[in-house]
This record gives C-alpha cells, sequence and structure tokens, in this order.
C-alpha cells in the first residue's frame, strides 16, 4: 500500500512539474548526482517505511554524464527479502531520465 501511494504522490508531483516546466514557471533542471539522491529519497524500504537514503543503505552514487552510466552501491545483503524490489523501485526511478543510459547496482558480496 504504501508503494502505491508513494507512486502516487510522485506522478502528481511529475505533473505540476511538467505543467510548470510547460508554461514557463520553472526551468528545467539539469541531471546530476543530486538529482539521483533525490529519487533515491522517495524509495521506500517496505520493512520499516523508511527511505532508503535515511536509513543509509546506499554506500555510492555515482555519475558519469559521458557514458550516462548511474553507479550505486546498496548495503543490502543478499538474504534481504526486499533486496530485488528495491533495486527494481531504484530502476523505475531512474530509468525515466533521458541521460541515464545504464544503471548498475551493486551489492556487498
Amino acid at each position: 500500500k504504501a508503494h502505491c501511494s508513494v507512486l502516487a504522490a510522485d506522478t502528481l508531483q511529475s505533473a505540476i512539474s511538467n505543467y510548470e516546466i510547460a508554461h514557463g514557471l520553472k526551468e528545467v533542471p539539469d541531471f546530476s548526482k543530486e538529482t539521483i539522491v533525490d529519487e533515491l529519497k522517495k524509495i521506500i524500504y517496505p520493512q520499516v517505511g523508511e527511505d532508503i537514503i535515511t536509513l543509509k543503505m546506499v554506500k555510492y552514487v555515482g555519475y558519469d554524464e559521458a557514458t550516462g552510466e548511474v553507479l550505486i552501491d546498496l548495503n543490502l545483503m543478499s538474504f534481504d527479502q526486499y533486496r530485488d524490489n528495491v533495486a527494481e523501485e531504484i530502476r523505475e526511478h531512474l530509468e525515466k531520465y533521458p541521460e541515464v543510459k545504464d544503471i548498475k547496482i551493486n551489492f556487498p558480496s
């Protein structure tokens, strides 16, 4: 349920932002590492209902402008039941940006 609520809120915010950009009320923001972190703050870890940035699950975020590659190191072990869900949500949040050509998510071995 929390996931659906977050998606609905994100969709509404995105629609408002698109309207503001289309009507000259707001400039198109440059894509950067901060954009990635802002998107990661929207990803809720299901077990505790808090975002993965606040929970310090993200160890590293990198972005190569030249290649469009995003690199994210997550502190989620292989036995974590939500690991694949979190990785899938990260991809969903970042694939919408045309600047992102490749997303690599690393986990501890």
